[in-house]
């Protein structure tokens, strides 16, 4: 009687149907932005922590030799650090698709191997006011982009690939322009086709941040996704961020630069 009864189709308000939706799909997005937030806090903390440690060491050293092992020790660290991103970039889609073990413990350290890597911009001496105005601009296009592709109603990731494939034939023959540009010497055009690589980029990252947010909503409108599905989904909104925010500091550095 009770399976007879849980079989029993029963009529479902559309209406109470959509918000049940919506409160499942709201539930996933603020996991999913609360696992990047604690991704961006802990890599924020680790890069300020790496550059002030090596840099207080590098400037009060007793001697030039001094000076020389905590610089190369600096650069050690940073190579470490992007060796590990490299290799646990493999290892958290992985683990995220096999489900066996919780990915807590390779996204923590991906986050934090990324702030190790990432205190190079601090201590190439990178002003706060770029990294604060980098840091409002990233966030404020990857709120835009993400929402564009979350509440869209249709699949967007075709369209969205054949323009991210348009714009890496761009970015090729710009590459190819800069290289003739190196041999005959034009360092100036080399420079200017530079910025220009660096917003093709930008908008590659954009047009990916809108894909990533289709995806999250299609995840995280499904009541049977795990918590490593809505880790992955942190883990992959949180490398688009840094990707974008990167190369944000670069061409604010250069706008300053000239002026």
């Amino acid at each position: 009687m009770a399976y007879a009864t849980y079989r029993e189709q029963r009529p479902v308000d559309p209406q109470q149907q959509q918000e049940n939706q919506s409160k499942i799909t709201g539930k996933g997005l603020a996991r999913i932005y609360g696992y990047m937030g604690i991704g961006l806090a802990i890599t924020a903390a680790i890069a300020v922590l790496v550059a002030w440690f090596f840099s207080s060491r590098i400037n009060f050293a007793s001697s030039n030799l001094t000076a020389e092992k905590w610089f190369f020790g600096y650069i050690g660290t940073v190579i470490a650090c992007g060796i590990g991103c490299i290799i646990l970039s493999f290892v958290v889609p992985v683990m995220a698709v096999s489900g066996k073990h919780s990915i807590w413990v390779p996204y923590i350290l991906f986050t934090i191997f990324m702030g190790g890597l990432l205190s190079i911009i601090l201590t190439a001496g990178i002003s706060w006011q770029i990294i604060g105005e980098a840091f409002g601009i990233s966030a404020a296009a990857f709120l835009i982009m993400f929402f564009i592709g979350y509440f869209s109603k249709k699949d967007i990731s075709l369209p969205a690939y054949f323009l991210i494939g348009m714009l890496s034939m761009a970015l090729l023959v710009f590459l190819f322009w800069s290289i003739f540009a190196a041999i005959g010497g034009g360092w100036q055009t080399l420079r200017k086709l530079d910025i220009i690589y660096s917003v093709i980029i930008c908008v590659i990252m954009l047009l990916f941040i809108a894909i990533d947010g289709y995806r999250a909503k299609q995840i995280a409108g499904k009541g049977g996704a795990t918590n490593n599905i809505y880790l992955y989904c942190a883990f992959v909104m949180y490398s688009d961020f840094i990707s974008l925010l990167v190369r944000v500091i670069y061409l604010l550095s250069i706008l300053q630069r000239k002026n």
